[in-house]
């Protein structure tokens, strides 16, 4: 809301930082899954993995590019 972003890159920016909210969704799907595969087989499984690193690079890139804009000017709406 403060900030000087494009408004595609705003749109752009809260949509990365609401993947960050898969992160949650990986330690579920290990809750899951651990009992039926096993602890460490549960950490590695493809939909885990997949989560968390949609959530986690999702919410880091939108932080990233709302800090670059906050902090260094740039991305500006001029």
């Amino acid at each position: 809301m403060l900030s000087s972003l494009k408004q595609k890159l705003k749109t752009v920016s809260s949509f990365l930082v609401g993947l960050g909210g898969l992160y949650p969704l990986s330690w579920f799907t290990m809750f899951l899954l651990a009992p039926s595969i096993g602890r460490s087989a549960a950490h590695s499984h493809f939909m885990t993995e997949t989560f968390t690193y949609i959530g986690v690079g999702g919410l880091l890139l939108g932080l990233t590019i709302l800090c670059a804009n906050l902090f260094l000017g740039m991305f500006r709406n001029e």
